[in-house]
């Protein structure tokens, strides 16, 4: 399932996908969260400041139920959600968090496109 969210500043787009998560997170025991928050509105989780980091930590400890992601490139967020599998990836502030036109990268497209057939 892909969920858009669209609106003007301040409108409740942050809060209600805050909502839609943990309240995921609550129902679902098994699932995993990636939240990309370029803006620092989310609080809890393990936060993430480079992919190579969170791979680390999936190693060792196995991922985190949350993971909140600063500063990290997309598509290579996008990569790592389509290796750990059966993840809800947000990403939150798209235009802040998507350089260019980084959005349309192969691996961002993918999930977009044909990640919700997986």
């Amino acid at each position: 399932m892909i969920v858009l969210f669209l609106g003007k500043k301040g409108v409740g787009k942050t809060a209600a996908e805050r909502k839609l998560i943990y309240r995921r997170l609550v129902e679902r025991p098994k699932s995993l969260v990636f939240w990309n928050d370029p803006a620092c509105q989310i609080r809890g989780g393990t936060l993430f400041t480079s992919i190579a980091q969170a791979r680390a930590t999936f190693r060792a400890a196995g991922a985190p139920r949350l993971s909140i992601f600063r500063g990290v490139d997309v598509n290579e967020l996008a990569l790592l959600a389509r290796e750990v599998h059966d993840v809800t990836l947000v990403l939150d502030e798209m235009d802040r968090a998507c350089k260019g036109k980084t959005w349309t990268a192969p691996e961002v497209r993918h999930l977009v496109h044909e990640g919700r057939h997986e």
